[in-house]
């Protein structure tokens, strides 16, 4: 009996499309995290230095030499997948720049 329950269920959850990912969001953040550094670190200044990282918004904004500001705003690589695929998020890049 409690088979069949857990089988039921197992076939419910299935059908609704509740479904869960590869990375809980606090590993996920730590991952878009580190894309960040890894992005900002290569943009070639070592005169420049990160002021502030929004996560939820996937933006950071940095201070460039002298009192220059730059804004940078994230978003996810385009990637294909298989149907039914879970896994972490595609991986972030530049999507624009704005530079005061």
């Amino acid at each position: 009996m409690k088979k069949n329950i857990l089988i039921g269920l197992i076939i419910f959850f299935w059908r609704m499309g509740i479904t869960y990912g590869a990375l809980p969001p606090l590993y996920q953040s730590t991952n878009d995290l580190s894309n960040i550094a890894e992005i900002l670190s290569g943009q070639g200044n070592s005169s420049l230095w990160v002021s502030s990282v929004d996560l939820k918004n996937l933006t950071a904004t940095m201070q460039v030499s002298g009192n220059k500001t730059c804004k940078f705003l994230f978003q996810r690589k385009k990637e294909s997948h298989p149907g039914g695929w879970a896994g972490p998020a595609a991986p972030l890049e530049i999507k624009s720049t704005n530079c005061r």
